[in-house]
């Protein structure tokens, strides 16, 4: 326990407990006590002080690592798979969308390399000419298809099956292309009227026609050219397609 020492309050001077005046200055004592060992913190006391300061240090725990481990390796799996859906999807923009190379409803099913290779080969070989536009149709190549087609119906314009064939191309392609709809349909159309004109008893010319109707959305249209289709030959596969489509999309006026 510290010693306790009395001082004079007026001289300093060191008196006892039972001093009435200072023995030095003669004041009359106003008792008080100094602890001049405790009344500031010595330099170990001071740094011990300062270390009960400090925050408490909490151990780590070694599943606690491991879940920092963890949860790390989640997000890098997550991110690298996000990345890696990014590059591997087709780049797609906010423009209006132009014609497109093939058909995302089609998969390559010709090999069209000999046939491209004939084309070539001999450009005045109509037949030739004729399966490149059918394999390309096959392949939903569009475009292509009916850049072909249009070739040979320039050397057979007389043919009604390969007109058709044109006129459905022109129909996918407004189902693909919205912004250009009611061009291609329009196109369709004309084809497939062309011919029936030279064949009026073509019942695939007059089925599509009622199916290109339908797509633009002239449900009146459509139901006439059904009705010709099915009155051609109502137990044919093509009869029996139209009597189904009549009575799932019958126009009532």
């Amino acid at each position: 326990m510290a010693s306790v020492r009395h001082a004079c309050g007026e001289c300093g001077a060191e008196v006892q407990r039972t001093d009435v005046r200072c023995r030095v200055c003669g004041k009359d004592l106003e008792w008080r006590e100094t602890r001049p060992d405790v009344s500031r913190p010595s330099r170990v006391k001071r740094s011990q002080q300062a270390k009960t300061d400090e925050p408490v240090r909490r151990r780590v725990e070694p599943w606690q690592v491991i879940s920092c481990i963890a949860v790390g390796a989640l997000i890098v799996f997550l991110v690298w798979t996000e990345l890696s859906r990014e590059h591997a999807a087709p780049a797609t923009t906010a423009a209006k969308p132009s014609m497109p190379l093939e058909s995302p409803l089609a998969a390559a099913r010709v090999d069209i390399a000999p046939l491209e290779n004939a084309v070539k080969a001999n450009p005045k070989d109509a037949d030739a000419m004729l399966r490149l536009a059918n394999a390309l149709h096959d392949n939903g190549m569009l475009p292509r298809a009916i850049e072909q087609y249009k070739n040979y119906l320039s050397m057979h314009p007389e043919n009604p099956d390969a007109r058709v064939d044109l006129g459905i191309c022109y129909d996918q392609m407004g189902m693909i292309d919205s912004l250009r709809s009611a061009q291609y349909y329009a196109l369709a159309i004309k084809e497939m009227e062309t011919a029936l004109k030279g064949n009026p008893s073509h019942q695939p010319a007059a089925f599509n026609l009622g199916i290109v109707n339908l797509h633009r959305g002239s449900l009146e249209e459509s139901n006439k050219w059904l009705k010709k289709a099915a009155a051609m030959n109502k137990n044919s596969n093509l009869g029996m397609r139209a009597q189904q489509i009549l009575q799932q999309h019958s126009f009532t006026p």
